[in-house]
């Protein structure tokens, strides 16, 4: 009878036990950083929270917690709150930043926390992210070239322009956009005229619009300009009465821009993204109208690129029984990933960079008489080097006010 007692006791011990170990699974932890104080920060905010929600906030039996941090968009910040996230809160999932410069300060501080964190760069699309790439880096946005080029070919092969004026703010991510747009149009035969550099968070273009209309023998213009200072771009444009035709990069007309005041302005804007309205498929559809249904808007890219970071991580776990301690493992359940995502096919190139389907779109007002971005043309599996030689694409200077020049790009060399 004592034996039997003591086996059950050992049994009921050992029950206990094992309750108390799976009761007490640590936390996967998870930072996610981004400018949280605008209407694009919300959007990004509401995605991640979204995402583990529908998933019940555990992954493969364990709690997820989330530290949304604000970045103010300005780089320094990101760089404190991305030692914050890893140092003082212990996580080992860093998702964003947004913006480009962020990115850039983020990809050269990634090194440091090599074994401590792997970092998802969330919307920042400069293209020195992933040339030489940290080994605990991944992008799930395209890069601003990555987009660029496909649309100067367009502007060129489809559109017929010839000699096209770049107007851009002088930072990392416009300056990735004019080299992208610069590259697939000179490449395909065609002359930028002239660059017009202003200041990121200009809101007065009145000298910019006409310094434009200075220029003869131009076909249209090409912005590097984003969302909200878009919307100051655009408007002053209309007011000044310039005609010129206008292509834009991949935030050029974005969500935020085509539900203001001066929506109406940017019908006809061509631009080339990958992420577009209107794309049809039913993961899409089902993705923009649950976030709709949550967040009270539809998504834009942004919000996009981070709900696609928290999917991928969490596939990534799932794969290796939520395991974030094996690092080794979990990267390279990341780096395989290959899915169809809501905005297509969804896998990286061997520098950790997402390779992308890129849609130029039209802005188009619909039936309802909203406007959206809608595609004319869908070009898949786009690689960051595009059509070039990867080798040849690494070696150039990164993007500045002088760079690329139309004479590199003559003398380019492409991939076989």
């Amino acid at each position: 009878m004592k034996r039997i007692f003591v086996f059950i006791l050992a049994i009921v011990l050992v029950l206990g036990l094992t309750g108390i170990a799976v009761a007490e699974k640590d936390p996967i932890r998870i930072g996610v950083l981004s400018n949280n104080a605008d209407a694009v920060g919300m959007m990004v905010h509401a995605a991640v929270d979204l995402f583990f929600e529908q998933h019940g906030s555990t992954i493969c039996g364990r709690p997820v917690e989330i530290f949304h941090e604000n970045t103010s968009s300005d780089a320094a910040i990101a760089v404190e709150k991305l030692i914050k996230c890893v140092d003082e809160y212990g996580c080992q999932i860093i998702i964003g930043p947004r913006s480009g410069s962020e990115g850039t300060a983020i990809r050269e501080y990634a090194e440091i926390y090599n074994d401590e964190a792997t970092i998802i760069i969330g919307s920042s699309g400069s293209t020195q992210i992933t040339i030489n790439t940290p080994e605990n880096l991944w992008r799930i946005c395209a890069t601003a070239a990555q987009v660029g080029m496909a649309l100067g070919e367009y502007a060129y092969n489809e559109l017929g322009y010839r000699n096209v004026l770049a107007v851009a703010s002088d930072y990392d991510f416009t300056f990735g956009q004019v080299q992208g747009f610069m590259y697939g149009f000179v490449g395909a035969g065609g002359n930028i005229v002239d660059k017009i550099w202003f200041t990121k968070g200009t809101t007065d273009y009145s000298s910019v619009v006409t310094s434009i209309s200075k220029y003869d023998n131009v076909d249209a213009v090409f912005c590097g300009v984003g969302a909200i200072d878009s919307i100051y771009f655009v408007g002053q444009y209309a007011e000044y009465g310039l005609t010129l035709p206008l292509l834009g990069g991949s935030n050029f007309t974005d969500t935020t821009c085509l539900t203001s005041d001066i929506a109406d302005k940017y019908e006809g804007i061509i631009t080339s993204s990958y992420y577009a309205d209107e794309i049809g498929t039913e993961v899409y559809n089902n993705f923009i109208n649950t976030f709709k249904d949550y967040h009270g808007s539809y998504p834009n890219s942004f919000a996009s690129d981070f709900y696609i970071g928290a999917e991928i991580a969490t596939m990534a776990l799932e794969k290796i029984d939520g395991n974030i301690e094996d690092v080794e493992a979990f990267r390279a359940a990341l780096q395989a990933t290959d899915y169809e995502s809501h905005r297509g096919r969804f896998r990286f190139d061997d520098a950790h960079q997402y390779i992308c389907d890129v849609f130029i779109t039209k802005v188009t007002q619909t039936e309802d008489g909203t406007y959206k971005n809608i595609p004319l043309v869908t070009i898949e599996n786009v690689s960051q080097f595009g059509k070039f030689d990867p080798e040849w694409f690494a070696s150039q200077p990164y993007p500045d006010r002088n760079n690329p020049t139309i004479e590199s790009i003559r003398n380019a060399k492409y991939a076989e």
